[in-house]
């Protein structure tokens, strides 16, 4: 018996122990790395892995369930004579599914007046064209961050000030993060302000990684180039297996290689680069494994690059590209690669209600995809597709007088085409009732498609973190025919709130 209750008592031990292993640890630029880290009053200077992380910050290796906070408005720079080194960076740490290694921030604790995102600068000016020299000490192949984490969360940080002098291949040279993680997640992350030099390949890489199975995550993150050389990023290069909320402007490729599902998004103004590497707004030749890859919910516009989505399902695969907005688009709008030598094609691409404005879908010859109840105004389908079902075509002038313009991103203004639901190019009530495709595909995407577009997302919602406007998509009819297109209006309504009741009044 004695046994038994010394073996519970140890056994009971062991669980406590395993539980304290998981700590909390704080990371200042008044901080020392001597302290012990684990109060924001007695903070480390650095984060495990930092350049100049030594002592106690040294020896704590990141386990399951640590996290570890920087102080919000600090900034850990690449140039010890612009202030407190912290870069290159190369994020360790190994978690589990349920308990993953956390490196991201407590609103309630910053520096300065009020909350924003730790920095990571690498100390090279904003510039909108090409510079004479990186400025920073940024050398071939010099990431500011290599994220080497599994089961990871790397969470609000703004990284800026990125200079790339060479000419990086594969992509992952010179990157604001390269990626060397597994089962990781990218949140709320904020990238901007970069540049190279004249004689570098203007599609340096913005993260990078390779694509080798890795399930990687990136949610409601930023790349916004209107501060620097816009043709020039390749935002995610490889590793793009789940992307949603998220925003991508002016630069020059969002690759999303090893991809799963891409929804939610606001793509604009991507430009073609200055090499001869033609830009894309998304390269999807070497998607995930598995039928069901989704690509849905984007707000596509402004792009001038040379193809804007160029996807190629893997033989057996049967995906879905469906509730997308495109428009301004100044070449090819999807590019259906049957054949690809890369992903081996054989797959089956199905195209439906989604809007397409200008431009051309497809490829020159015949092409394994079904094309159902999209809302053409002045765009074309190339090639042969499998089937072709439900297509309207409007002019221009027909979407405007209908309500649907740029100004709205084509979402309808009315319900019933302006009180002309009849007329020839008019969406509503003109496409396929995909029900119980939705039953068949289930959870949240086959929810989805049983609704309208979402639009992507607010652009300051995202950056600043705040509560922006976004629209809140419109169900399908369960019965009869929905509305081609992305969008869902025929029928829809919103009743008046009822009047107040039980009021009284009370003279003065």
């Amino acid at each position: 018996m004695v046994r038994l209750f010394r073996f519970a008592i140890l056994l009971c031990c062991t669980f406590i122990a395993g539980s304290a292993f998981a700590t909390t640890y704080y990371i200042a630029t008044n901080g020392s790395d001597s302290n012990n880290g684990t109060s924001t009053s007695t903070p480390w200077l650095h984060a495990p892995g930092m350049s100049g992380c030594s002592a106690n910050c040294a020896s704590k290796t990141p386990a399951a369930g640590d996290r570890f906070i920087l102080r919000g408005g600090d900034v850990w720079h690449y140039n010890a004579a612009a202030g407190v080194k912290g870069l290159p960076w190369s994020i360790p740490g190994t978690g589990t599914s349920s308990s993953p290694v956390y490196f991201g921030v407590d609103n309630t604790w910053y520096s300065g007046s009020s909350w924003s995102r730790p920095v990571l600068n690498g100390d090279n000016p904003k510039s909108t064209t090409a510079v004479a020299s990186c400025g920073a000490g940024n050398a071939s192949n010099a990431n500011m961050v290599d994220d080497t984490t599994t089961w990871g969360v790397i969470d609000d940080f703004e990284l800026t000030g990125l200079c790339w002098s060479h000419n990086p291949n594969p992509y992952y040279g010179d990157a604001f993060i390269a990626i060397d993680s597994h089962n990781t997640t990218y949140k709320n992350i904020y990238i901007h302000g970069w540049t190279h030099t004249a004689g570098a390949a203007s599609q340096g890489v913005g993260w990078a990684g390779s694509t080798d199975g890795r399930v990687t995550h990136w949610d409601s993150v930023v790349v916004d180039g209107s501060d620097s050389d816009p043709k020039s990023l390749c935002s995610i290069c490889f590793d793009a297996y789940d992307v949603h909320n998220s925003v991508f402007r002016y630069n020059s490729n969002m690759v999303g290689n090893g991809g799963k599902s891409i929804y939610n998004n606001l793509f604009e103004y991507i430009q073609e680069p200055y090499d001869s590497a033609h830009g894309n707004v998304m390269e999807w030749n070497n998607e995930a494994g598995g039928s069901g890859n989704y690509v849905y919910n984007n707000l596509v516009r402004h792009v001038s690059t040379a193809v804007t989505i160029w996807v190629c399902p893997s033989s057996g695969n049967n995906d879905y590209y469906f509730n997308n907005v495109m428009y301004d688009i100044a070449s090819q709008m999807w590019d259906f690669d049957k054949g690809s030598a890369v992903c081996g094609g054989g797959g089956t691409g199905n195209f439906v209600n989604n809007t397409f404005v200008g431009g051309a879908a497809g490829v020159s010859g015949s092409w394994n995809s079904k094309f159902d109840s999209n809302h053409m105004i002045n765009s074309t389908i190339l090639g042969t597709p499998m089937t072709v079902a439900n297509q309207v075509v409007s002019t221009d002038a027909n979407a405007t007088s209908y309500g649907y313009s740029p100004s709205s991103a084509y979402a309808p203004n009315t319900p019933d085409c302006n009180g002309n639901p009849s007329a020839s190019g008019c969406p509503v009530g003109r496409g396929t009732n995909l029900t119980s495709v939705c039953n068949a595909i289930g959870g949240t995407v086959g929810a989805a498609l049983c609704k309208d577009t979402t639009l992507g997302p607010n652009y300051d919602a995202v950056k600043h973190r705040v509560n922006g406007t976004v629209r809140a998509p419109v169900s399908r009819p369960a019965t009869g025919a929905w509305d081609a297109g992305a969008f869902q209006y025929g029928g829809q309504t919103t009743a008046p709130p009822n009047p107040p009741t039980g009021l009284t009044a009370t003279p003065k």
